[in-house]
């Protein structure tokens, strides 16, 4: 096992972005410094545990024009999510898996659990599994370069080590867990090589999307019917409520998917519109409001060849990536989320005084995308680069689409399954 980071330190990985704007939790960090790490468990390191399943809808779209297809059902992914869950030690893992649990007596209205994983540290969780193992030989601070071989088959890894280059002989399998932009720079530096086909060559780094946010979009309002519902325990995700529509609703207006995900808070006392809008929420009804900030979580709308983790300089080893997005098919999404919430059940809608920035959040995915056909992608159904024999790609690369739930609980699902698939085939 080569990593490229070492355990007791994190170092910056050269990686340029265009066209973000920071979602960076409150962490004084730069970008790729906080989602692309260069140290023992990368990006793990960071994340924060909030789990939920793809919905279907995010899998097997075929009413948009342009959208990517996975290569395999979400029926046959949901079984590793169990396991998965054992991994990320997810309590109550079930109903995070369910694409919908219907809000009573509201149409229009499904819930969309969401589970949390108490951070998974490789130091913790890890290191003493590893140092015993004898399977398992790490090394540190080891950087892959590229991958060597020919006519399809991968048969040394070149490495930078201490500040030298150095080749590692390898004829067995090869598995990249570089990241979103790791896996892709690795593999375009060897396609040549290994003489990776021009069509799954020119995919390689290619239709890069992210999980846009509006963070507190809006303060909003129930009625009473409605916040009474959604206090009740079944629809809670640890504090907060994720609101998504249901699939006729999106198909109908052509629209990918989103959830508003809501969190009780206190009524501001020192804001006068606020104070109004609760005056006369008591006027109407006779019960006090109960006031929630929304933020709103979306799936990316634009599946775009043009958004490539890749440029000349990353080929020509003088950067290690570069991040360019347009979220400006967002736009679209956002206004007819509003516009959905306010028609199902909403009082009120108190939006802050500078409109919410949509924001990319750290969820980098696809430029390894998985295809049925190698035209449309790089990795097969069971995450082989097509037209090599031995090289495979775990982690978010590979999803052709990301709905709006965070990757990390499908990243785990597909990475148990691979292993299945290379145990099974003796690999």
């Amino acid at each position: 096992m080569l990593e490229a980071g070492e355990e007791d330190k994190a170092g910056q990985w050269d990686i340029s972005i265009n066209g973000f704007k920071d979602a960076d939790y409150g962490v004084s960090a730069s970008y790729p410094q906080l989602h692309i790490r260069r140290e023992v468990g990368g990006g793990a390191s960071v994340w924060g545990g909030w789990c939920t399943g793809m919905r279907e809808i995010a899998m097997s779209r075929t009413d948009l024009e342009g959208y990517p297809q996975w290569p395999i059902d979400h029926a046959e992914l949901l079984p590793f999510y169990s396991r998965a869950a054992s991994f990320l030690k997810i309590a109550d893992y079930e109903p995070s898996l369910i694409d919908a649990i219907a809000v009573e007596n509201f149409d229009n209205l499904a819930v969309k659990a969401f589970r949390f994983s108490p951070p998974v540290r490789y130091p913790a969780d890890f290191s003493n599994h590893v140092a015993k193992s004898e399977k398992i030989v790490l090394a540190t601070g080891v950087t892959v370069l590229s991958l060597k071989g020919r006519d399809g088959h991968a048969s040394a890894v070149e490495v930078s080590f201490n500040g030298q280059t150095h080749t590692l002989h390898c004829n067995k399998t090869i598995v990249l867990a570089a990241g979103a932009v790791g896996n892709a720079r690795v593999l375009a530096r060897s396609a040549m090589q290994l003489g990776i086909a021009d069509a799954v060559a020119s995919n390689i780094g290619k239709y890069f999307f992210e999980h846009p946010h509006c963070y507190s979009v809006a303060e909003v309002v129930f009625t009473p019917h409605l916040a009474a519902e959604l206090a009740k325990q079944k629809y809670s995700s640890n504090g907060f409520v994720s609101l998504t529509p249901k699939k006729d609703f999106l198909i109908q207006n052509g629209l990918t998917d989103f959830n508003f995900q809501i969190h009780p808070i206190a009524v501001n006392k020192s804001d006068a519109r606020t104070l109004s809008i609760a005056q006369n929420y008591r006027n109407i009804y006779g019960v006090e409001p109960q006031f929630y900030d929304a933020t709103l979580g979306m799936e990316q709308a634009i599946h775009s060849q043009n958004f490539s983790v890749l440029d000349d300089g990353t080929l020509n080893r003088k950067n290690d990536g570069h991040l360019t997005l347009d979220l400006s098919g967002q736009k679209k999404i956002v206004a007819a989320a509003k516009k959905w919430l306010l028609t199902n059940g909403v009082h009120a809608w108190i939006a802050p005084p500078e409109q919410a920035s949509i924001v990319a959040v750290g969820h980098l995915h696809g430029s390894t995308r998985m295809a049925r056909e190698q035209d449309k992608g790089v990795t097969d159904a069971n995450c082989r680069v097509f037209g090599l024999d031995n090289v495979y790609v775990a982690g978010s690369s590979v999803f052709p689409t990301g709905g709006y739930s965070n990757p990390t609980f499908t990243i785990v699902a597909l990475a148990t399954r691979l292993g299945d698939y290379l145990a099974t085939k003796n690999i």
